[in-house]
């Protein structure tokens, strides 16, 4: 009787072990992507910056705004 109950228990151990690793497994997998996304949408403001700046325009208190003085091309 006793060894059976200790092969249920490795049983269960065995289950509660791979569910263990499944999760990890998911959580990292979940922190790539998440890394993925934070590095992309960076790199996305970094250029939306680069070209606003280059086409004239400036921060103002947070806002976009096309600067003063200069002639917006009509294309």
């Amino acid at each position: 009787m006793a060894a059976l109950i200790a092969l249920m228990e490795a049983e269960e151990r065995e289950e509660r072990e791979k569910a263990q690793a499944a999760m990890k497994a998911a959580r990292d997998s979940d922190r790539a992507q998440e890394k993925a996304l934070t590095d992309y949408c960076r790199t996305v403001g970094e250029v939306l910056t680069e070209a606003l700046l280059a086409a004239g325009y400036h921060k103002h208190r947070g806002q976009w705004r096309h600067r003063r003085g200069t002639k917006e091309s009509n294309s």
